[in-house]
């Protein structure tokens, strides 16, 4: 989908690197090569955050595109109250909640619970190197994870927040947070050494 721009290009020059938040309020004010900036170096994780979250690989791409055509909308009245990843990932976890109550509505109608859905198998031919499967391994173990704890790790992980910006997010105190990320790395830990025995 095709964003919409503002009506010039220009970028002020800077002898330092501009934050996320200075970038953000020079698209407001309509420096195009700002937001370029902004997408080239957040899309990736953005992505990834998706599809740990269980997104297929299209899925993802689009609620990545949303994200940005949310940024977009939302830049005329963007106010560097917190950080701009905080403000991005919130957006993001908002997205993925809508996606959710949807897919819960659809599932619904056709008289099928999410859960009483069968889990696609993790199984993978031998001919695959030993990163893929242990690719595999950890987006099943990630599976496994309690909601709450699985964001709380990928934003810390994943998208490389600091616990004090995933707490906003999140809307709950660093210390419950950190416990938070503190089991899904034991969890983590149990389960893909649990596969790796399976495996021996």
């Amino acid at each position: 989908m095709p964003f919409a721009q503002p009506q010039h290009d220009s970028i002020s020059a800077s002898t330092g690197q501009p934050s996320d938040e200075q970038l953000m309020l020079a698209y407001a004010g309509g420096d195009v090569q700002a937001f370029r900036h902004l997408y080239g170096q957040h899309k990736d994780p953005l992505w990834r955050f998706f599809l740990r979250r269980g997104m297929d690989a299209e899925c993802a791409e689009e609620l990545v595109q949303e994200v940005w055509q949310r940024v977009i909308t939302s830049a005329h009245h963007y106010q560097p109250f917190a950080r701009f990843t905080t403000w991005l990932y919130q957006i993001a976890r908002n997205l993925l909640a809508d996606q959710h109550r949807k897919a819960h509505r659809r599932f619904t109608l056709v008289g099928t619970e999410p859960d009483a859905l069968e889990e696609p198998s993790q199984a993978y031919p031998h001919s695959l190197t030993e990163q893929a499967r242990l690719a595999s391994r950890l987006k099943h173990c990630l599976g496994k994870l309690p909601a709450l704890q699985l964001d709380v790790f990928l934003l810390k992980e994943e998208a490389g927040l600091s616990m004090e910006q995933v707490a906003k997010i999140m809307s709950c105190g660093v210390e419950a947070c950190k416990s938070r990320w503190r089991y899904a790395v034991a969890s983590l830990s149990k389960c893909i050494g649990l596969g790796e025995q399976d495996h021996d």
